[in-house]
């Protein structure tokens, strides 16, 4: 298996020209969270002057190299020319969240004791979630957090949330607030 390595220098570090002796066939990916990135033949040491990424390194890396931004654009345009621009992809998440909603609430009326469902829009409400369970099961749908790891999928999703709310707070209300008083 290869092997990610990170040189601690920047893409115009004149003042640093360190020459590290890279096995034949290291692939150079680019510049990324700061550092250099290589990646070693299988089988091959890491080179002195030359580190494993941290953690956070390696998630800069998967926003920033060219190889992966390059395969991002290119999902993207396969995406968009077999499913659709995001327009229609935002509109399919729109009903999809609606549905989940209504679904959701009317779950949680009859739960909490509430508006109970009577037993046809429970034997509606049924029917759609055992179509998605048996495409689950049978494999004709699979989801992004089997293929990325749903844990990791799920704090990344809670991580930009959070973000966005923070920014929100922090710079957009006082200055709407400030603008409207």
């Amino acid at each position: 298996m290869s092997q990610l390595i990170v040189i601690d220098r920047t893409n115009d570090d004149p003042e640093n020209p360190l020459e590290i002796q890279l096995p034949e066939g290291t692939q150079k990916l680019g510049f990324a969270g700061g550092v250099e990135w290589h990646r070693l033949p299988e089988g091959e040491l890491m080179p002195g002057g030359t580190r494993a990424p941290t953690e956070e390194q390696l998630a800069a890396a998967m926003l920033e190299l060219p190889a992966i931004r390059q395969l991002k654009a290119n999902a993207r345009r396969r995406i968009e020319a077999e499913v659709g621009d995001v327009h229609e992809i935002l509109a399919d998440q729109a009903k999809q969240i609606e549905a989940l909603t209504a679904l959701v609430s009317r779950m949680a009326a009859d739960y909490l004791g509430g508006t109970a469902m009577d037993e046809a829009t429970k034997a509606t409400y049924l029917q759609r979630v055992e179509t998605i369970v048996g495409a689950l099961d049978s494999g004709s749908l699979t989801l992004r957090g089997d293929m990325e790891g749903a844990d990791a999928m799920i704090m990344k999703v809670l991580e930009r949330s959070n973000r966005i709310n923070e920014i929100i707070a922090q710079e957009y209300l006082p200055r709407r607030n400030g603008v409207m008083e």
